[in-house]
């Protein structure tokens, strides 16, 4: 399992985040507080509410995902 923390600031950053765990195979979850979701659901995401840190966790390694995460992560991954 891999787990990077993220912060989506904008509408796009939510949109472009969804879009990226959409195109990976593998599990993707994004925690807030007490609350899951799938990444791969945009209201899911967007329930979560911008500027908040969320903790992103994959249930196996997706190159494509790890490198696109990059440009949200506010620290670790």
């Amino acid at each position: 399992m891999e787990k990077y923390i993220i912060r989506l600031k904008t509408m796009e950053d939510v949109k472009s985040f969804n879009e990226l765990a959409s195109r990976s195979e593998t599990q993707i979850d994004v925690k807030c507080r007490r609350a899951f979701v799938d990444a791969k659901s945009l209201l899911g995401v967007l329930s979560l509410g911008l500027s908040q840190t969320l903790e992103v966790l994959c249930s196996a390694h997706d190159e494509e995902f790890a490198h696109g995460i990059r440009k949200y992560c506010v620290c670790g991954g």
